[in-house]
């Protein structure tokens, strides 16, 4: 093969991890161990961060915001397992008012569970100790994403708020937000 070192005819790959069948299993067997000492002693593979702390600059919507980190970087966060009425949609002026409220220029945790389409950090946002996510299901601000979280907390947040007809709950003529965005009404 061009490019590889030859050393009496051989290859250094060859003469390294042998083409043998033996020689896979060696190699094989290497990253199996090499990997499973990372998993088990904890070593972090370089990667994006997990958990983001940071200052809420703005609030585009009752399920996202920009904020800037700690490190001085702005990013768009978008909540997890929850989805607010659009603007235009009833309710949507209450959850975002009420989101205003709660979290305007407050520093805020983020912990990561995705990267959405539209490249915005999807995640548990916390307050303090107050799980934000959970907060604005539990008022009635917004309907729990079922499509992308499997949530039972989050879920029975979302069923007693409809029960007590709470927020978006007391509202006639509320559909949820991807069955609106699908409709000739929604506007980006």
């Amino acid at each position: 093969m061009p490019g590889l070192i030859k050393i009496q005819g051989k290859s250094c790959a060859n003469e390294i991890f042998k083409t043998t069948h033996n020689g896979y299993i060696k190699m094989h067997l290497f990253i199996k161990i090499f990997l499973s000492l990372i998993v088990l002693l904890g070593i972090a593979l370089p990667s994006e961060a997990v958990e983001l702390n940071g200052k809420v600059l703005w609030l585009y919507d009752g399920d996202s915001f920009k904020m800037e980190t700690a490190g001085h970087k702005i990013v768009q966060v978008r909540f997890y397992g929850i989805d607010a009425p659009e603007k235009g949609q009833p309710g949507s002026r209450m959850a975002l008012q009420a989101i205003i409220k709660l979290l305007k220029n407050q520093s805020v945790r983020v912990v990561k569970v995705d990267i959405d389409k539209y490249n915005r950090i999807v995640g548990k946002v916390y307050l303090g100790k107050l799980y934000v996510n959970l907060w604005m299901l539990n008022n009635g601000y917004a309907w729990h994403f079922k499509f992308f979280s499997q949530d039972k907390d989050l879920s029975q947040a979302e069923t007693k708020a409809q029960q007590a007809k709470l927020g978006i709950w007391k509202l006639s003529g509320n559909i949820p937000p991807w069955h609106y965005r699908k409709t000739k009404h929604f506007k980006k």
